[in-house]
């Protein structure tokens, strides 16, 4: 026991002080942890008072697809994941611990087959100290992986922000560019990711039985029908038809290869050298390039109190950080992403039309970095600097 809360607390070590430098994680086979900048927002409280809330650190999860299967919530035999935990995880834990490799596997394998057990089976689960996992079924069949950040953990990542205090607003003070939220809004929101549904499986198609061969039953009074001797008549009638086809085909191809023919008036001559000028004719017609079916937008969104993109991107894609697409999307629209006019109506896009796979593990990644041109204003369009974003280091 001793030897695993040993354990336990070196890996919540190490990755508070990844997530401290701005850098991903990868947790066994439940998946990516990064930590992001959340702005400083203005809270309008019940007695008519508003106040500066400072900002701070949130936390975003991106599943590993093992966790996005379908069967292994609906089913009891589940299979497990190609590994339960990594070697890069392993490796220093093994160092600071004094242990050898094979027990720190063993403890955190142990560990984490719980943990994934009991999420499966519909228990809200804690893991280490990032947050709590748990799934719900927002209509019949389809789930929602649900992610609800550690609050401890939270305001570790934020002590950065922790001289600024909540500030109260002079009632002519105005800030058009921050955010605005009710209050009573928790600032820790859970982060929900669709689980998509498995694809029914074909239906067999149906064998269309082979023709029965039904005997035909002669009474003892009746003499049987000479069948054969009728046969045997229509073949004889088939032969001789083709026969006398042959033989009028046969006397038409020899009148035709006998008449007398009409002598074939010869092709003017052409110099050599006038053929060599000639350039040989060239095709004009262009390639056909066929251009990505652009997918439809997934809606129409009007800004109203309390709104923001980040707020949209939860609500449409599960994850935040997607806030940047929206802006691309309507970018003539924007000119401040954190202060976007009420009653602008905004097309919230289909990530498929950026190249944003939302199971891919660094799509939250690449967002990060489009957050970063976008916050600086060195936006010019996605087309440009989409290839300079992805190869980034």
């Amino acid at each position: 026991m001793e030897q695993t809360e040993r354990i336990i607390g070196i890996i919540n070590e190490l990755i508070l002080n990844r997530l401290q430098e701005q850098k991903s994680t990868m947790v066994g086979c439940f998946g990516t942890f990064a930590s992001h900048f959340e702005p400083e927002y203005i809270e309008e409280r019940s007695d008519g008072l508003r106040w500066l809330i400072p900002p701070r650190v949130g936390l975003d999860f991106a599943p590993t697809e093992y966790l996005l299967t379908a069967a292994h919530y609906t089913r009891l035999d589940f299979e497990a994941p190609e590994e339960w935990v990594s070697d890069e995880m392993v490796s220093p834990i093994a160092d600071l611990s004094e242990l050898s490799q094979e027990v720190v596997r063993s403890e955190l394998e142990a560990l984490f087959r719980a943990l994934v057990v009991d999420l499966f089976r519909g228990r809200r689960i804690t893991l280490l100290n990032l947050g709590d996992l748990y799934v719900t079924e927002e209509v019949a069949g389809l789930l929602v992986l649900n992610f609800v950040p550690d609050r401890e953990t939270i305001t570790a990542l934020s002590k950065p922000f922790s001289a600024f205090t909540p500030t109260k607003l002079m009632p002519t003070t105005h800030f058009d560019d921050l955010e605005v939220r009710s209050e009573g809004v928790d600032e820790i929101q859970p982060q929900s990711i669709m689980i998509p549904q498995p694809e029914p499986e074909p239906t067999p198609a149906s064998v269309e039985p082979e023709n029965e061969v039904v005997p035909v039953v002669v009474p003892e009074d009746q003499e049987p029908t000479p069948v054969v001797e009728e046969k045997s008549r229509k073949n004889s009638l088939a032969w001789l038809f083709w026969l006398l086809l042959l033989l009028a085909l046969g006397v038409g191809l020899y009148f035709f290869l006998t008449r007398e023919k009409e002598p074939t008036p010869l092709a003017p001559q052409v110099d050599d050298t006038q053929l060599q000028t000639e350039s040989a004719p060239v095709d004009t017609i262009p390639a056909v390039v066929e251009e990505p079916i652009p997918v439809e937008p997934l809606g129409i969104a009007e800004i109203v109190p309390g709104t923001s993109l980040a707020k949209l991107a939860r609500e449409y894609y599960g994850e935040t950080k997607f806030w940047v697409y929206i802006f691309m999307e309507n970018s003539e629209l924007i000119k401040n992403p954190n202060n976007v006019p009420l009653g602008t109506k905004l097309v919230v896009p289909a990530l498929e039309n950026y190249g944003v796979d939302n199971h891919d593990t660094t799509a939250v990644e690449v967002a990060a970095r489009w957050e970063e041109i976008i916050l600086a204003g060195n936006y010019t369009s996605f087309d440009e600097q989409v290839e300079q974003v992805k190869h980034r280091d």
